[in-house]
């Protein structure tokens, strides 16, 4: 998922396809019309202009990740006595119910626009609140919750600016939340996933998720993939920074790793994120650097902070991948698209099938990778 805008007609051939929808609907805001991204990436026979990157990300998009709990729908096709197959949807709105997440999002000015109003004509709507978080109040984006914190927006302090984030939300949706999920303005992530990895945890034990990295023995989580944390975890960290004790004070600081060296002495667990099969569901790069193996790999920086060892090609990602980071707000649109809207005919997706459902082996393939 490589370029981040703007992407002009010199290097169409190198751009991320879902610029083939920009240009046809005109570049610019026009673009995040809902009906006219579904009309274009949803309805799509075949994708011009793809490099041998971008197709092997398409066939892990379209063949392999899936958002958990959504049955998609299968149109009549009468030819093969195929009876059409609505949507179904129930299974996640019951974890949407049960699994509550917060989304703290830190944005910047120059990015508000697009970042933002992307995230929230996409995967923000899967959360059962999303906040933006600035150093001031940012308008423009209709219905996008914003917060202005009294904290830099400099790089250099964002462990200040992810504190004073976490204080607000604790205390203000502390009693509406679970969990609290804190992400980047490029950053996408599919909520339902998250719920169910966290479905099987106590929001009132101390633990928190993501990609875990490891640095001078020092385990975090990264910031790009984004982090969650139980309410309990969020509880103690809100208790520690406001103490000044046991967390870095003051403003500056790597915040992914400060985050890691305060959880330590709260004693707040670090969990593995992984799924059954060792597969990876947080991801601090761009999908191709996971699917596509390369001669030097491990020389590559990323292989020398994870903590868990990531397989090559398709077998490095979850089914159920919970986020990825540097993802443009054209990549936003396609994905969300993809995932909720329309699937290649006769892929049937949505969630593992039952017990029952396993007994007949012949029915399982589509939910084999």
């Amino acid at each position: 998922m490589v370029p981040a805008m703007p992407c002009g007609p010199s290097t169409f051939r190198t751009c991320w396809f879902p610029l083939l929808c920009a240009k046809r609907f005109g570049y610019g805001l026009a673009l995040f019309n809902p009906s006219t991204t579904i009309s274009c990436f949803g309805r799509g026979v075949l994708f011009p202009y793809v490099s041998t990157i971008q197709m092997e990300i398409i066939e892990f998009v379209l063949y392999h990740l899936r958002p958990y709990g959504y049955a998609n729908p299968l149109p009549e096709l009468k030819s093969y006595n195929i009876t059409a197959r609505p949507p179904n949807n129930s299974v996640a709105h019951h974890l949407f119910r049960s699994v509550r997440i917060v989304c703290l999002v830190l944005t910047w000015p120059k990015n508000y626009l697009y970042g933002v109003k992307a995230i929230s004509e996409t995967w923000g709507r899967h959360c059962n609140r999303v906040i933006y978080y600035s150093q001031s109040k940012l308008s423009g984006v209709q219905g996008a919750e914003t917060v202005a914190l009294n904290v830099s927006d400099e790089r250099n302090k964002l462990w200040g600016k992810t504190k004073a984030a976490f204080r607000h939300a604790y205390r203000h949706y502390g009693h509406e939340a679970d969990w609290f999920y804190k992400a980047d303005d490029d950053t996408y992530a599919i909520m339902e996933n998250m719920r169910y990895m966290l479905r099987f945890h106590a929001p009132d034990t101390p633990i928190y998720f993501g990609s875990a990295f490891n640095l001078d023995s020092q385990i975090y989580m990264s910031g790009g993939a984004g982090y969650v944390l139980s309410r309990k975890a969020v509880e103690l960290f809100v208790e520690a920074t406001a103490e000044k004790s046991l967390c870095q004070h003051g403003d500056i600081g790597a915040e992914d790793f400060e985050m890691g060296r305060c959880m330590d002495p709260l004693n707040v667990t670090v969990g593995d994120s992984r799924d059954p099969y060792g597969r990876h569901r947080f991801f601090s790069l761009p999908l191709e650097y996971f699917l596509i193996p390369e001669d030097d790999d491990n020389e590559f920086w990323l292989y020398k902070y994870l903590v868990h060892s990531c397989k090559k090609g398709l077998q490095c990602c979850s089914t159920y991948s919970i986020s990825v980071h540097n993802v443009s707000p054209y990549e936003m649109h396609f994905l969300e698209t993809v995932l909720y809207e329309a699937r290649p005919y006769g892929l049937i997706t949505g969630h593992p099938p039952s017990r029952s459902l396993r007994k007949n082996r012949s029915s399982l393939g589509q939910y084999e990778l």
